[in-house]
């Protein structure tokens, strides 16, 4: 999960960059890769910097950084070659002046340079995305017009003054004029979610989903200690009893294969043992017996006091 959580978001860092390139909105190039990202629609972000030259480096020239933060489920090569292979050439616009004379002149061998050159210098983040993970960018797209729709009818509100200080009944008419709009009926739905994050999946279906990749586990590990025991069994009634160094390892494979599943099933049994527990003493007792209840509270309020930590580290 982790590792698929990374990939959301890729940086691009071009060193030794030369090229005086127009950065600006009003330059070419920005239109371009604004065209070029909206049009792979799997784009929720995208900022490019120069970076300051290392300490340590000769010509001083700084680095280029690109970062992308695209939607689950794509490799970033597989993104990368999208954008390269884009008929815009907007990639390839932004880094050929790392190729003299204009690079190849076949496009398919620029392309497959350029995408190699860049698979070098890309990396994925190195912790956990914070963001829209469940959002694509079709969707981030509409939530923003929503927004600065929003922000132009507060404006035109404000200046009527119609409401005056009535907080309330100002956020009531914006809400009654996005409701009149056709554009926003998809707000009235509740957003997407990840099918195991969201309801998209029952929870029998993940208790189901944990208890086969168990099951899985268990099996595998039964294998290990199982496989060598049949080999051998049918090799000695085949032929004779192998060397006892062979039939030592085999047995201590068994006895390290029966040791992990004694502890592994030993193990989810503490789990829900430990589950079963919290959900007594935190659930369903509070909800059957309200001193219990009441008694949870204070040492809840207890906990969240300040001096209760310090006093705890004090000791």
């Amino acid at each position: 999960m982790l590792e698929i959580v990374r990939q959301q978001m890729i940086c691009i860092i071009a060193p030794r960059w030369s090229d005086p390139m127009d950065f600006s909105e009003s330059g070419s190039l920005y239109p371009a890769l604004q065209a070029l990202f909206g049009d792979v629609e799997v784009v929720q972000f995208a900022s490019i910097a120069l970076l300051p030259a290392r300490a340590d480096s000769q010509d001083q020239r700084p680095s280029l950084m690109l970062e992308l933060a695209i939607e689950e489920g794509i490799d970033p090569r597989d993104m990368l070659y999208r954008l390269i292979n884009h008929p815009s050439g907007a990639m390839w616009s932004l880094y050929s002046s790392y190729w003299s004379g204009g690079g190849p002149d076949f496009e398919s061998e620029r392309n497959g340079q350029l995408l190699k050159r860049l698979m070098e210098w890309l990396s994925i983040a190195e912790g956990g995305f914070v963001g829209a993970r469940d959002r694509t960018a079709r969707q981030i797209k509409i939530e923003q017009e929503l927004l600065k729709w929003t922000r132009d009818e507060a404006r035109a509100l404000k200046v009527t003054n119609q409401y005056g200080a009535d907080r309330t009944s100002f956020a009531l008419a914006l809400a009654r004029r996005a409701c009149q709009d056709p554009r926003f009926e998809w707000a009235f739905e509740p957003a997407p979610r990840a099918y195991w994050r969201g309801n998209g999946a029952s929870i029998s279906a993940k208790i189901g989903y944990v208890l086969v990749v168990f099951g899985f586990w268990l099996t595998a590990v039964w294998l290990v200690g199982a496989l060598p025991r049949g080999l051998i069994g049918i090799y000695t009634f085949l032929f004779d009893a192998p060397h006892t160094a062979v039939q030592s390892v085999i047995d201590v494979v068994s006895s390290v294969s029966c040791r992990v599943l004694g502890v592994s099933i030993r193990g989810v049994l503490a789990l829900i043992a430990l589950g079963f527990l919290w959900w007594l003493f935190l659930v369903a007792l509070p909800a059957l017996a309200a001193p219990w209840r009441r008694w949870l509270d204070s040492v809840l309020r207890e906990l969240e006091l300040p001096g209760f930590l310090g006093a705890l580290l004090n000791r």
